[in-house]
């Protein structure tokens, strides 16, 4: 409520071009109300991040799903990122002697083969597999009583998921290069 109010009222003067003696304390109460809901926010992450490490010692029959999860999102990410670095290398071979540097550089950059891009796609691959892992557990908490089925069952649709996942993702960046590789020249003449 506040931390709304707060950002209201400050855009309010500040869009009106208030004088800054006249916006601060709103300003002030803006970024403190900033501050006391991020410290909060950390709070509630750092509970739940407790929560999560200490289940698998309540319950240890589930060790094994939390561990094949986290091991298939260590996997996708070792994979993907491997997979991707390794067709910026052949890319990279391709063309160093025959174009300039920028050139290089923008043509990877269009083709999303550029370090930042491959970063992002990595992490954004992992995080959509360790939302579905989270989704798979949540479901096989509510819908399939324990036991060893479930665990199974989380644990299956967990791993298929993140390779079907990176497969698709590897899939998509080889055709694109593929694609791209034939439309080099006409793509250098668009930057001359």
């Amino acid at each position: 409520g506040l931390h709304l109010v707060s950002a209201m009222a400050y855009g309010g003067t500040y869009y009106c071009n208030a004088r800054f003696r006249t916006r601060a304390p709103f300003l002030y109460v803006h970024l403190g109300s900033t501050l006391v809901m991020a410290s909060f926010s950390l709070f509630y992450l750092w509970s739940v991040v407790l929560f999560i490490l200490t289940r698998p010692f309540v319950m240890p029959d589930e060790a094994m799903v939390y561990s094949v999860s986290v091991g298939t999102v260590v996997v996708y990410v070792v994979v993907v990122a491997h997979q991707l670095q390794k067709l910026r290398e052949g890319l990279l071979g391709q063309l160093q002697g025959k174009e300039s540097k920028g050139k290089v550089i923008s043509f990877l950059k269009y083709l999303g083969l550029d370090v930042r891009t491959i970063i992002c796609s990595v992490f954004g691959g992992a995080l959509l597999v360790l939302m579905v892992a989270l989704m798979i557990l949540l479901a096989g908490e509510m819908y399939i009583s324990s036991g060893p089925i479930s665990t199974i069952s989380t644990a299956f649709g967990t791993t298929c998921t993140a390779f079907t996942t990176m497969f698709a993702q590897l899939r998509h960046k080889q055709e694109a290069q593929e694609e791209s590789v034939a439309g080099i020249p006409s793509f250098i003449l668009d930057l001359v």
